[in-house]
């Protein structure tokens, strides 16, 4: 499946010569509060570079990036104007020491759907992997194999019982599972086929990021993590052990990699 947009996370930003800063800003929830939060910036001539909101209903947060640089007021005024909503819980700035970057200092840890996670670059992943296969021979990758079955058979027990209340059948709960592994940013999958009954299914994944380092570079496919997600998601899913083929895969040069599913049998 093809994307239209990506979804960005800056981290920080370099830009030379601007004076950049975070606020984070607790608030009461209601309708047009970042309407009005926006208006008190964008009034006073700062350029909001990134934001963030979320809400649990209750109580939301909003996560600033600002360009400061030709502010018509000073950062304590800026404070103190926010302050005085009557929605604003809290308020907190920071200033780098340096001017021309800004990077998040207030907010810790990264929650992702209140799970404390870390964010890793897929060339990173990719190095790891591609590393350990130098070091220890192709052969001994079929251990990621494993951590990736793990890693998807636990995912799939998160979202059975975060779509429990919706009483969906067993093919939505698959095919939000695989929809949210998209939005988690985990790969791009596209369920060609699936049959539940059988317990087999063939899922395609677009642009892996395990393999990224090797595109076109091998004679067989080698997506052992990604491969070991899928089937320990679909076992997770379905009920009963199943395993993956990986029958294309972009580094052996093909448009995409290709999972074929299937129960696993014991001798």
């Amino acid at each position: 499946m093809e994307c239209k947009y990506v979804k960005d996370l800056p981290v920080v930003y370099v830009m030379p010569g601007r004076r950049l800063v975070e606020i984070v800003i607790e608030v009461r929830e209601r309708a047009g509060i970042i309407a009005d939060v926006s208006e008190v910036i964008s009034s006073n001539n700062i350029n909001i570079l990134y934001l963030l909101a979320n809400s649990d209903g209750l109580k939301g947060r909003l996560i600033f990036f600002l360009d400061v640089t030709d502010s018509r007021i000073s950062l304590s005024e800026l404070k103190d104007i926010v302050k005085s909503k009557p929605y604003t819980i809290s308020v907190d700035l920071w200033k780098p020491s340096v001017d021309g970057v800004i990077y998040d200092t207030l907010c810790f840890p990264t929650l992702v759907h209140g799970f404390k996670s870390f964010i890793i670059r897929y060339e990173t992943f990719s190095s790891i992997i591609e590393e350990f296969r130098k070091r220890m021979g192709e052969g001994a990758t079929v251990i990621f194999y494993h951590l990736g079955y793990y890693s998807g058979y636990t995912y799939a027990e998160y979202v059975k019982k975060l779509l429990e209340p919706l009483s969906l059948s067993l093919e939505e709960v698959v095919k939000v599972a695989f929809d949210l592994d998209r939005g988690f940013g985990d790969f791009n999958p596209e369920i060609v086929s699936l049959n539940i009954d059988r317990g087999e299914a063939t899922i395609r994944v677009y642009d892996s990021y395990e393999v990224e380092l090797i595109r076109g570079k091998m004679n067989k496919p080698s997506c052992q993590y990604v491969r070991g997600e899928i089937a320990g998601t679909l076992s997770s899913l379905m009920g009963r052990e199943l395993i993956a083929l990986e029958e294309k895969c972009i580094a052996k040069g093909d448009e995409y990699c290709e999972f074929h599913i299937k129960p696993r049998i014991h001798h």
